[in-house]
């Protein structure tokens, strides 16, 4: 009898920790909520609050990180094609392209690691988004010439050699909204 309470206690526990995989970490002037992927599990998804007012706490800044080992990286992150990404995401059913900006490269373990600029909304703008998901997908399609409005032709996999991530949304809503609350209680304290 001990040892069924023990295992139906161990499973409550346990699935309720793996209800939601978002954290939170509140640091200095802001809030960072993240998640790992699930293709890459230290390949994470960082929505960013900066504490500065009440607009700043409504606005989610998204980051992903990248891990890549391919051949000759050093050579070819010093001098990369451009620092825009087109990039897939899905809405639902639609899929929708967009740019991804690349804030910086550095060395990680054998590899390169990046961590690119997504996108920059309102809180309630990127809950609306995400409604119809169960996964954040983002899949890297080419490097882009902003000024010429163009793809480079070259392919993304020599610089990034598994080019797509997913990241599950159970408990994204409340998560996000628990950051940001979280950020709001900076701006109090200040």
């Amino acid at each position: 009898m001990k040892l069924k309470l023990f295992i139906i206690s161990f499973l409550i526990i346990s699935s309720s920790l793996l209800a939601s995989k978002w954290e939170i970490d509140v640091s200095g002037g802001s809030v960072l909520l993240s998640s790992p992927g699930n293709i890459m599990h230290g390949d994470s998804y960082r929505i960013v609050f900066d504490a500065k007012s009440k607009e700043s706490c409504n606005t989610a800044r998204q980051y992903i990180s990248n891990y890549a080992v391919v051949y000759n990286a050093k050579e070819k992150y010093r001098n990369l094609p451009s620092k825009y990404v087109l990039t897939k995401t899905k809405k639902g059913d639609e899929q929708i392209n967009f740019l991804m900006t690349i804030e910086y490269t550095s060395n990680f373990l054998l590899g390169k690691s990046t961590i690119f600029g997504v996108s920059a909304n309102r809180v309630q703008d990127l809950i609306d988004f995400h409604k119809d998901n169960d996964k954040i997908y983002l899949e890297l399609l080419a490097f882009y010439d902003y000024e010429n409005n163009k793809k480079i032709r070259t392919e993304i996999t020599e610089y990034y050699d598994i080019p797509k991530n997913t990241w599950d949304l159970d408990g994204f809503e409340e998560a996000l909204q628990k950051a940001q609350l979280e950020c709001l209680n900076l701006i109090k304290q200040s």
